[in-house]
This record gives C-alpha cells, structure tokens and sequence, in this order.
C-alpha cells in the first residue's frame, strides 16, 4: 500500500511510488519549532547543526520550553529565535508539486504564512539521532515516538537555512513527509 493517497493512478498498482499518479495532499498538521541559518551547509550535516543550535538536549518538552520563555522575558520579547532555543507553533503545510511548501501558523503567533518555493528545496530528511521534542497532544493522538524532521532550503542571500518541525499527524509521519519532498519536490540535477 502506498504512503500517499491517490485521487488518479494511472500505474494500475498501488504498491508503488509513480510519477505517473495525480498526488492529493491534505494539510498535514505538525508542530514548527523554529528555522536556523547553516550558511551553506546541506544535507543531514546542516540539519544536525540546525537541531543542536535549537535543541542541544535529546529530549526537551513543551513544559520546560514554556518555563524558558516564561522566565526570561527577553526571550519572550524575540522574534529572531536568538534567544529562545524553540518557539514551537501548531501549523498547517501543504505539499504541492511544481509549486512548493506552504506553512501555515494556525495561531498566528509568529507569522501567518510562509512559502518555500519549490526550486528552492535542497534536503529533506527525519533527524537520525531520533532526539524528541514531546507535546501534550503526542500522547492523545497516539504518537508515542515523536520524530524531529527537517526540510532545507536556499534563502534569497544564497545561503541554506533549515526549517524544523516534529510529528504531530499520526496519519502523516516525519518519515513519510520528508519521502514525498525527497521524491516529487526535490529536482536532482
């Protein structure tokens, strides 16, 4: 069975990834938990560096993030992440092939919409070190293992930056996000 629901398959077997097949996207809900420039760095090397800057420990929850913001107004105050290790948001993304990812901030606490476009994606990949970031709805929804992915793109002054988010759809896994960008959205040339 496939990891993607098809509204068209032309492939007659849905055992398969086809290029073939017309893919139907719904907003897949995750948790944001912040973006970090790697200069130009790629691939799992820049997502590794974008995790440790945001989360040096390997598991980290919503109560102690709260506590830091709580306790360090400067940190409450700041926009730019600097501060605060993670400002993690509910979010809506959508996935379009041939036109990017679109990341909606449910709560429009630290923007309202961000656009990646698609010629700009450059990785896509779930943090093989399996660090945690816990949520209160992890366990209501079921997602015992919470896994941290990340998507790499190159900003407009040429450098990389990656954008963290960790599960929080049980339907649609870190793994299976960061499968659909690898394959339909990441132009290999």
């Amino acid at each position: 069975m496939c990891l993607f629901s098809y509204e068209k398959c032309t492939c007659k077997s849905c055992e398969c990834i086809s290029f073939d097949c017309e893919l139907v996207f719904e907003a897949i809900r995750t948790l944001f938990l912040g973006q970090r420039d790697i200069e130009m760095l790629g691939g799992e090397a820049g997502m590794k560096r974008a995790l440790d800057s945001l989360m040096p420990k390997n598991k980290m929850t919503t109560t102690e993030v709260d506590w830091e913001l709580t306790n360090h107004p400067a940190a409450a105050a700041s926009t730019d992440f600097s501060t605060s290790p993670i400002r993690y948001i509910e979010c809506n993304m959508h996935l379009q092939p041939g036109d990017g990812i679109t990341i909606t901030d449910l709560n429009r606490k630290l923007f309202f919409r961000r656009h990646l476009p698609q010629n700009t994606l450059i990785y896509a990949g779930v943090d093989p070190r399996k660090k945690e970031f816990v949520h209160p709805e992890h366990k209501l929804l079921g997602i015992s293992k919470p896994r941290i992915y990340g998507i790499i793109a190159r900003s407009n002054s040429g450098d990389n930056t990656c954008h963290l988010f960790c599960d929080l759809d049980p339907s649609m896994t870190a793994k299976n996000v960061t499968a659909f960008v690898s394959s339909y959205m990441i132009s290999r040339v």
